[in-house]
């Protein structure tokens, strides 16, 4: 058994809610890695894209990566600035799963 968190339905609401209320009023929608891991009540401290070492780290970039594959979120530089996509916005809002 792997020591990686799991991503839940409430995780991907999270973080794309986080992304969504911070990315407001800030250049093309993006918002800082450290303040949604705040937001989604994650500790921002050590959060680094490329070496993810922390089980918060961990939970960030997986989360962040199944929402890229999705195309709910545009990100540049590992997940630091990430933007929600209007599909993003539309799972949030419950238009549809998946």
């Amino acid at each position: 058994m792997t020591d990686e968190p799991l991503v839940t339905v409430e995780d991907v609401r999270q973080f794309l809610r986080a992304v969504l209320e911070l990315g407001q009023g800030q250049p093309k929608g993006y918002a800082k890695n450290t303040d949604i891991a705040q937001h989604m009540g994650l500790d921002p401290n050590g959060l680094d894209p490329k070496n993810p070492v922390t089980k918060d780290s961990r939970l960030y970039r997986r989360v962040a990566t199944n929402c890229a594959a999705k195309r709910y979120i545009t990100a540049t530089d590992l997940y630091r600035d990430v933007a929600i996509t209007p599909k993003g916005e539309r799972y949030l809002a419950g238009g549809y799963a998946a």
